[in-house]
């Protein structure tokens, strides 16, 4: 691979996607893909940057390689956004790298790791209904209806009136109820906006919007994702959101924020809610519970897997300035696996063995 893209174009897409993903395989034939979940699979992401967002010399041939998206965003936060970036993955220079060529006033140069990752085939979901937004005007109403501190942010488009109506909010027993609705300034309904409801988390969604002063497109069904779609460079940037579906909870109400339960004093309604509350956290704790047992099974059935590091580690050779850099940096844990894991003769043909030998004692107490 050698190519050239404007380094606006590939910064904007490295913040966003390593806000949801740390690494993945992205496979690159004059254009470039992506896709992945993230770990808690709250969140998928689509990346299609097309072929005429490259410079390409020649006819380019397919390949597939991973990287840590984080490690590439923190690259690209020294690049400025004027700059012409060469990405190259080919050559003997760059055997097992990526290397970064960023030239504008000055020229830097940086090479990361290939990971070794499989492509993460996401199915294509389209949802019914479809209206258009100023990203900031999104991300402005996130942030009002969460002033207080709830976590749980609906999102609902009705669409059934002479004009399409798009409120964003949160109602909450501890932190309380905030709307706002947005103006045709900032919202613009299309042929596919009909009416739809669901909850999100707060933070994954200021991640979805962050950082971008332009359009998007959202697809939005009741109690399913949320798909939010912006055009990059020509391709598109696609974040899905899984919603937050508590059983028996109301996604959405009209009852006004100051309508008391009648029949009650303040006093009543206060104690009954206070106890809403803890019973709704000892669950919350059984759940925790249930999920902490479920995911020691799990990872006792899964064989173990060695961390983004040790993978860094068993890439780099022993000459190269980096390696005791990375082994420095390495945890007790990670010192134990490669103790564990890897064979006298593996490491003796790495040439590691010794090295981490050296490491070890040198972490023993004086």
């Amino acid at each position: 691979m050698q190519a050239s893209i404007g380094a606006a174009t590939l910064k904007q897409v490295a913040e966003i996607v390593s806000r949801f993903v740390q690494e993945g395989a992205v496979t690159f034939d004059g254009s470039l893909k992506f896709e992945a979940m993230d770990p808690a699979r709250i969140s998928a992401v689509y990346l299609n940057l097309p072929r005429s967002a490259f410079e390409v010399e020649g006819e380019p041939t397919a390949e597939t390689f991973g990287l840590s998206w984080e490690d590439l965003n923190r690259i690209l936060g020294r690049v400025d956004k004027e700059d012409k970036v060469l990405l190259e993955t080919s050559g003997e220079a760059t055997a097992g790298r990526l290397k970064i060529t960023a030239a504008g006033r000055s020229v830097k140069q940086f090479s990361m790791p290939l990971l070794d990752l499989e492509t993460y085939a996401m199915p294509n979901i389209d949802l019914g209904s479809q209206f258009g937004a100023e990203c900031r005007e999104l991300l402005n109403a996130v942030d009002s209806v969460t002033v207080m501190g709830g976590q749980a942010v609906g999102v609902g488009v009705d669409g059934e009136g002479r004009q399409a109506v798009l409120s964003i909010w949160t109602d909450d027993e501890v932190y309380g109820r905030a709307e706002v609705t947005l103006g045709p300034e900032a919202y613009w309904p299309t042929e596919r906006t009909t009416t739809a409801k669901a909850v999100f988390n707060a933070d994954y969604l200021r991640n979805a919007l962050r950082g971008d002063s332009g359009t998007v497109i959202v697809q939005l069904e009741t109690d399913k994702p949320m798909k939010i779609k912006r055009s990059v460079a020509g391709g598109s940037l696609d974040i899905l959101l899984a919603p937050r579906v508590e059983e028996g909870a109301e996604v959405m109400t009209d009852k006004p924020v100051s309508e008391a339960t009648p029949g009650k004093t303040e006093v009543q309604q206060d104690v009954e809610a206070q106890e809403q509350v803890a019973n709704a956290e000892v669950e919350q704790i059984h759940e925790a519970d249930r999920v902490i047992e479920q995911i020691k099974e799990e990872e006792e059935e899964e064989e173990e897997q060695p961390s983004l590091n040790v993978r860094r580690l068993m890439d780099t050779a022993t000459d190269d300035p980096a390696f005791d850099e990375i082994l420095h940096k390495l945890t007790d844990e990670e010192i134990d696996y490669l103790c564990r894991n890897l064979s006298d003769t593996e490491a003796k043909e790495l040439g590691i063995f010794e090295k981490v030998e050296e490491e070890v004692e040198r972490r023993k107490p004086k």
